[in-house]
């Protein structure tokens, strides 16, 4: 019960670094109504990246009263059921943290970030 009705989730940077379970769930989720954004990465404007735009429009009708299965489990965001996470979304998950963390400790030349923003690209591309 974090958001209310109308509460607007706006996130940065979804596909560079990557956020491929975040995308999955507030694109998936009929509690929100959600756009995304390609733009140009800052600095590295040539480097495309995402900003995905989720509008809060309901709770699940069984979080509704504080009813069981509101907003528990993975497979929820704002109550409602979510399809699973594509196995191949919860590797890139996986593989964006590494390349996350090799930036915070030994850097990441664009040419890689531009190399793994495409390979993202091509994965969400594939579950749509």
């Amino acid at each position: 019960e974090l958001l209310a009705k109308g509460a607007v989730v706006i996130a940065d940077n979804v596909l560079k670094p990557c956020a491929p379970v975040f995308c999955w769930v507030a694109n998936h989720s009929p509690s929100y109504k959600t756009v995304n954004y390609a733009v140009g990465e800052f600095v590295q404007y040539f480097v495309e990246d995402w900003m995905v735009v989720a509008a809060f429009l309901h709770p699940a009708p069984s979080a509704i009263g504080g009813g069981a299965g509101g907003g528990g489990g993975g497979g929820s965001m704002g109550g409602w059921p979510v399809p699973p996470v594509p196995g191949e979304l919860l590797a890139l998950a996986w593989e964006s943290d590494r390349w996350r963390r090799r930036s915070e400790e030994e850097g990441v030349r664009v040419s890689e970030w531009e190399s793994f923003s495409a390979h993202a690209r091509e994965v969400f591309a594939r579950h749509g």
